[in-house]
């Protein structure tokens, strides 16, 4: 079988093309940055770039609530520290009241006590961001509030509400410590009950001081299970930390184009079609110009 001129120059038009669309397919990766620039380029890769770009806004999404929970709870930490610190004062004073030394001066400490209830529903009605951090779901009300005795009482409709996050695909977790759980320990009740006591002129009995030490004791208990998940959020953060590395070296591998080699594939491609082009125009008497598309 003779190879025609034209059979020649068939063949060379299309190596010429491929050669062209290779170049121009690695230029378009040298500006972009990428190796896959639309679907056809790569259709696995593609899809796999789709499900690791989705999966890093989830994780994105998962450790800002982890964020957001962590400061919601050092937040309500920080104020049942001060709550407890009030709640010492308290149990001092009452101690005193019990002084016979100090009988005269019940309503000295009765002020006293009054004051840190006062401190107390303070801290216990801190917001952030707007909401009460004690008032549970309705956390636009505040949760607690003074009474003209000096009593503490709560003033909102409900303040047993979690208020829950998500932080992972599998895990919803409560941001704040409801109110309830403060009542539950009993600070509000036995202060109020010293309160009455003292404004009666009588001295707190055993009882009065066994209650109020056992809420303290629960109030401690309360801020333990709360400093507990801070850390679990700790751990958390850090998992979401590791996963994004992970991801985002996923990303890279699969969608930057390696730029050395790149250059080095360019360069290749056009010296290849230099070399043709050369090659051709040497075989035969025509130019290159009578054998390209016109138009």
């Amino acid at each position: 079988m003779r190879i025609t001129e034209g059979m020649m120059s068939d063949n060379f038009v299309q190596s010429y093309d491929k050669l062209s669309q290779s170049i121009s397919k690695l230029q378009v990766e040298e500006a972009t940055g990428y190796k896959i620039n639309t679907l056809s380029d790569d259709v696995s890769g593609s899809l796999q770039i789709v499900k690791i770009n989705t999966d890093l806004k989830k994780n994105a999404t998962y450790t800002d609530n982890v964020a957001t929970a962590t400061s919601y709870l050092n937040n309500s930490l920080s104020a049942l520290d001060s709550v407890r610190t009030e709640v010492e004062n308290v149990i001092s004073a009452v101690t005193s009241a019990n002084n016979a030394l100090n009988s005269t001066n019940m309503d000295t400490l009765l002020q006293s006590i009054k004051n840190s209830m006062a401190a107390i529903v303070q801290s216990l009605n801190t917001k952030q961001n707007g909401m009460y951090l004690f008032g549970g779901t309705n956390c636009t009300s505040a949760p607690f509030s003074v009474d003209t005795d000096g009593k503490g009482v709560v003033t909102a409709n409900d303040i047993s509400g979690q208020v829950k996050v998500p932080l992972s695909q599998n895990v919803t977790e409560a941001m704040n410590i409801p109110g309830t759980q403060i009542t539950a320990t009993g600070i509000i009740t036995s202060i109020n009950k010293v309160i009455n006591d003292l404004k009666a002129g009588t001295a707190p009995d055993s009882t009065a001081q066994s209650d109020l030490q056992n809420a303290y004791s629960s109030l401690t208990n309360v801020e333990s299970l709360a400093g507990g998940k801070v850390n679990r959020l700790t751990d958390l953060n850090t998992m979401l930390t590791n996963q994004k590395t992970i991801l985002t070296s996923m990303l890279n591998n699969t969608q930057n184009a390696d730029t050395v080699q790149l250059q080095i594939d360019l360069s290749n491609q056009q010296y290849l079609l230099d070399a043709s082009s050369k090659a051709f125009g040497q075989s035969t008497s025509k130019s290159l110009l009578d054998y390209l598309p016109v138009g």
